[in-house]
């Protein structure tokens, strides 16, 4: 799937529908997008949480997504053996699949 312009919240519900259309196996191209808002960007995370792959992402957009992915994804607990308390691990609250290889710079 290739979106080009601006990607923004009044194009969100569209997405998110082409996105279940479409299942699983999904791959969606940013090469061509201008401007992206929040609402967009935190559904990409979501979408990219769940299997989609995304490509030619601009940097920027790559950096936002991975901040609402850590933000988005809930962080698997481990207990504390000595306090009795949950702790959360750090590595386990990243993106699925964020690799620098997966965009190229605009």
């Amino acid at each position: 799937m290739r979106i080009s312009g601006r990607l923004v919240a009044e194009h969100v519900d569209t997405l998110r529908a082409s996105l279940e259309q479409e299942g699983t196996a999904v791959a969606i191209d940013l090469k061509d997008v201008l401007v992206a808002d929040r609402e967009a960007v935190k559904l990409l995370a979501v979408a990219e949480i769940n299997g989609t792959q995304i490509t030619n992402c601009p940097r920027y957009i790559r950096e936002w997504i991975t901040r609402e992915s850590t933000e988005t994804k809930p962080a698997r607990k481990i207990p504390d053996a000595n306090r009795g308390v949950v702790a959360q691990c750090s590595d386990c609250a990243g993106p699925k699949g964020s690799k620098e290889k997966d965009y190229e710079e605009s």
